[in-house]
C-alpha cells in the first residue's frame, strides 16, 4: 500500500498506567495550537481520549460501533475549540466476536479509512493505542513512528521481548521511540531505572521526561490538557520536549527499525 502524506505516530502501550492517553492528548493539543492538523484516534476500548480534550462525558458514539454496523467512521469524529479532530472508540457494542474476525480479514482496514478521511497532508495522525489488542496490528501497520510508554519501575527493564514483537508488526521505514511518563526525580528509585532505561535503549529513549505532576489530574477534572489549562506547569514543559522531539524524528527519519 502506498504510504499516505499524513504522518501517523502509534502510541502502543505495553503498560497500562503509564499515562499514554494523557501524552497523546497533550500532543494533539500543541500541534492543534500550532497550526498543524491533527486527529487523535482512540485505538482501544477505554473510551476516555475525548474527556482530555474537552469532552464532559464518554463519548456515546465512536468507530467501532460504526466499524459494526459497517458505517462510515467519519461521522464519528469530534472537534474541541482548539482545533484538535478526535475519533473516539466509543462505547463497546455487541457481536464483538464477530467484528474482530472482520478487523482479521482486513489488516489493511484502518489505513483505507484514514485515507477515506480527506486529511491535508502535512496532518499528523496520533494513535493512542493498547496492547496486546485484538485490533492492534491495523495500527501498527500504519505508523511511521511507534512510540511505547514507559514508567520508572522494574517492569519497565524487561519490555525488550514485547517491545521486538511490536516492531515485526510496523513498516520497515518506521521508528521506534519510547517515552519514560509519570518520573519522580525525588524517588531514588526512579533515577536508578532511568538509569537502566538509558543504557537499554540509547538513543531511541526521548531526552525529554515526562513528569509526575498534579496539574495533569487538575486538569483531567475540568475536561482539559495540562497544555490548555496550566501551560506552565512542569508537564506542559514536558510534553513541548517530547513533541520537538518528534517533530525532528519525523524531517530526519533513520531508516529501518532496529530493535
Amino acid at each position: 500500500m502506498t504510504r499516505p502524506p499524513y504522518h501517523t505516530v502509534v502510541f502502543a502501550g505495553l503498560l497500562g498506567g503509564v499515562g499514554q492517553t494523557t501524552l497523546v492528548a497533550n500532543l494533539a493539543h500543541l500541534l492543534a495550537s500550532e497550526g498543524v492538523p491533527c486527529l487523535a484516534l482512540e485505538w482501544n476500548a477505554q473510551n476516555s481520549l475525548a474527556l482530555h480534550l474537552g469532552a464532559e462525558q464518554p463519548p456515546s458514539k465512536g468507530w467501532y460501533g460504526r466499524f459494526v454496523a459497517g458505517s462510515w467512521i467519519g461521522d464519528a469524529v469530534l472537534a474541541n475549540d482548539a482545533g484538535v479532530r478526535c475519533l473516539p472508540f466509543g462505547p463497546l457494542p455487541p457481536a464483538v466476536g464477530q467484528a474482530l474476525q472482520r478487523l482479521h480479514d482486513q489488516p489493511d482496514w484502518l489505513a483505507e479509512q484514514l485515507q477515506r478521511l480527506d486529511l491535508p497532508a502535512e496532518s499528523w495522525v496520533l494513535i493512542d493505542a493498547a496492547a496486546p489488542s485484538p485490533w492492534l496490528i491495523q495500527a501498527l501497520r500504519c505508523a511511521d513512528q511507534l512510540v511505547v510508554g514507559l514508567e520508572a519501575s522494574a517492569r519497565a527493564l524487561h519490555l525488550a521481548g514485547p517491545v521486538d514483537r511490536l516492531t515485526h508488526a510496523i513498516p520497515a521505514q518506521a521508528q521506534l521511540g519510547l517515552v519514560l511518563n509519570r518520573f519522580d526525580p525525588r524517588r531514588p528509585s526512579h533515577g536508578r531505572c532511568l538509569t537502566l532505561l538509558e543504557h537499554q535503549w540509547g538513543s531511541r529513549l526521548a531526552p525529554h521526561l515526562v513528569h509526575e505532576d498534579e496539574a495533569c489530574a487538575n486538569a483531567l477534572e475540568q475536561a482539559a490538557c495540562v497544555c490548555a489549562a496550566a501551560e506552565q506547569a512542569q508537564s506542559a514543559h514536558d510534553f513541548n520536549g517530547v513533541l520537538r522531539w518528534l517533530q525532528a524524528r519525523a524531517r530526519h527519519p533513520a531508516g529501518a527499525v532496529t530493535p
